[in-house]
């Protein structure tokens, strides 16, 4: 008839095409629900039993064989009371997923709204983590390293007292103080040669010591140390004080404006 080829409902036999909402329900069932296995139909004929589980969730039309077949229609009545009972639960799930679903996407959505709204209150927070626990494990073991530290700058010579602490002007961090004044304690012995140092620099190495110097205090917010007081202080300027004043404040000034 004419009419069976348009309105598919009213086919009486399966054809040997698949219609696109066969091929879409046949994926969506057999990944979110599963067909009935072959061996798990009753019926004498493996054929049909093979065939009615490749289409179980194709629309009615598209079940059914081409031609008449007893056995079909005895393991085809089986399948149609398992579907009568999975079509309630089918039919909860149905309900229940798409809440599940739509309710994860709206809290991942907030979480996302909240780091991209805000992402430097979300940076703040982990840095603050981070230096939380960096400061508990430090605190953890503060005594050994300063005990550490203090064995070290005792076997350390004139030049090697006054690199190490050039490295600590800039203090910011508690283990800093703690290294500096591990280093302080250890190299106490060695002042009066720390301080013939910045005597025995000429006027060249001594602008570029003061360079260093001054960067980190006046550019990195660091402080003098008690070797910069004995070498620079104590040596260079008291030497050349003049000549570096003059040779030094262009540069002073240019890190000043830049740090402003």
């Amino acid at each position: 008839m004419i009419l069976d080829k348009i309105f598919i409902h009213l086919r009486k036999t399966g054809t040997t095409g698949k219609f696109l909402a066969s091929h879409v329900l046949n994926w969506y069932g057999k990944l979110f629900i599963g067909a009935p296995k072959p061996e798990d139909i009753p019926g004498p004929d493996d054929d049909v039993k093979r065939r009615i589980s490749d289409t179980y969730f194709n629309i009615s039309t598209e079940r059914m064989p081409l031609k008449r077949n007893a056995n079909w229609e005895i393991s085809q009545l089986w399948t149609a009371q398992l579907r009568d009972e999975e079509e309630k639960q089918v039919g909860i799930a149905a309900y229940i997923y798409p809440i599940v679903i739509c309710t994860l996407l709206m809290a991942a959505g907030g979480a996302v709204h909240k780091a991209t709204t805000n992402p430097d209150g979300w940076w703040q927070q982990r840095q603050a983590k981070s230096a939380a626990e960096k400061a508990a494990k430090y605190e953890a073991q503060r005594e050994d390293n300063i005990q550490q530290w203090t064995v070290q700058a005792q076997s350390y010579s004139a030049q090697k007292c006054l690199d190490e602490t050039s490295k600590l002007r800039v203090r910011h961090e508690r283990e800093d103080h703690d290294r500096y004044s591990a280093i302080e304690k250890g190299c106490r012995e060695n002042a009066e040669e720390i301080s013939q140092i910045g005597q025995t620099m000429n006027l060249s190495k001594c602008e570029a010591f003061g360079r260093h110097l001054f960067e980190d205090l006046e550019g990195r917010n660091g402080s003098m140390t008690w070797a910069d007081d004995l070498a620079w202080r104590g040596g260079c300027m008291s030497r050349f004080g003049t000549e570096l004043r003059a040779s030094l404040e262009p540069f002073i000034n240019q890190i000043r404006a830049r740090a402003n």
